[in-house]
């Protein structure tokens, strides 16, 4: 029974879901909400929930795809623990819950609804079409959650456009790099690193110059916007953010500028490191320090406890 659950935890990747509590959340505290205030907790727990059904439908819907993936076969539904008619089943009722809560939340708020109709449209497009057949999956997915952050700000009644415009290049980034790296040893035709010359050769990692500075161009946006929004804090979240846009530098060169020896595991750990950097700076920038530090002390535990016991690691999801 235990073991069931863990995989059904495993299909929607719950490890990761603090992304997108914190994309929510922080979104809705800087429209101008409190993650402290009813609103607040709802987006918490509809995090939860949106993450693991979203997340569930691009696994569902890339199944086909990871059987060939040699990287995969120990995940629930291509290692055949769970029937994929029966993840199918779940995934499609739980997307009718989400799609009913999110427009509830947003009920007479024509602004996020219009903003919640793009999260779902760039979701459908991109895990149903266009995620592994073409370069360009980036694109809705960016739209994607982009909007899903717009949205949560709406439902605060405010807009930050300098967090809209971090989040949009954080998501790019995410998938237009982060995404495509980690599938390239498998994934060719539809393969974006490899379109712009980067691969593995003979056990290293390579790439021209063209797609360095694509990978290292994006994440320059979440750098200078960060310094921008550096700007506008309080001292002690000055001191943690600069801390951040540190720790973002250094990571640029382990995961974009460096030719290195291929280890897709420590590629991995890379990815997630940069992940947390990247989602920890922006959420201290646009909340209050007591609710940043609520969240981040969230983050690091169910990130860190759901990958030891989904995936018996510690900082490298196994995905």
């Amino acid at each position: 029974m235990k073991g069931k659950l863990l995989d059904w935890l495993r299909v929607g990747r719950i490890h990761t879901a603090p992304a997108t509590v914190i994309l929510l959340v922080s979104s809705y505290v800087a429209g101008g909400g409190s993650l402290f205030s009813l609103m607040g907790l709802l987006l918490f727990l509809y995090g939860l929930l949106n993450h693991w059904t979203c997340f569930g439908h691009n696994v569902v819907m890339d199944y086909w795809w990871d059987l060939e993936d040699k990287s995969k076969q120990h995940h629930p539904l291509t290692a055949g623990r769970i029937r994929l008619e029966d993840a199918v089943n779940v995934v499609n009722g739980l997307l009718g819950v989400c799609l009913l809560i999110g427009l509830l939340f947003a009920w007479g708020n024509w602004w996020s609804l219009f903003w919640f109709a793009l999260f779902i449209a760039g979701g459908f497009l991109y895990n149903n079409w266009l995620s592994k057949t073409t370069v360009w999956g980036w694109v809705p997915i960016t739209v994607c959650y982009t909007s899903l952050s717009i949205y949560a700000m709406g439902l605060a009644g405010g807009f930050n456009l300098l967090y809209a415009l971090y989040i949009m290049f954080t998501i790019w980034f995410q998938i237009g790099w982060s995404g495509y790296l980690k599938e390239i040893e498998v994934s060719k035709q539809a393969n974006l690193l490899r379109r712009l010359g980067a691969g593995v050769e003979d056990g290293w990692f390579r790439a021209s110059i063209i797609a360095k500075l694509f990978g290292a161009g994006v994440k320059l946006g979440n750098f200078c916007l960060g310094l921008v929004m550096l700007y506008y804090v309080d001292f002690w979240r000055q001191v943690i953010g600069a801390f951040l846009l540190v720790a973002m530098w250094a990571m640029l060169d382990l995961c974009v500028l460096r030719d290195r020896k291929w280890d897709r595991l420590k590629e991995l750990k890379n990815m997630s490191l940069m992940e947390i950097v990247t989602i920890y700076l922006g959420m201290f920038l646009v909340m209050p320090l007591a609710e940043a530090l609520v969240l981040a002390a969230f983050g690091l535990a169910w990130f860190t406890l759901m990958n030891k016991y989904l995936w018996r690691t510690k900082l490298i999801p196994r995905v």
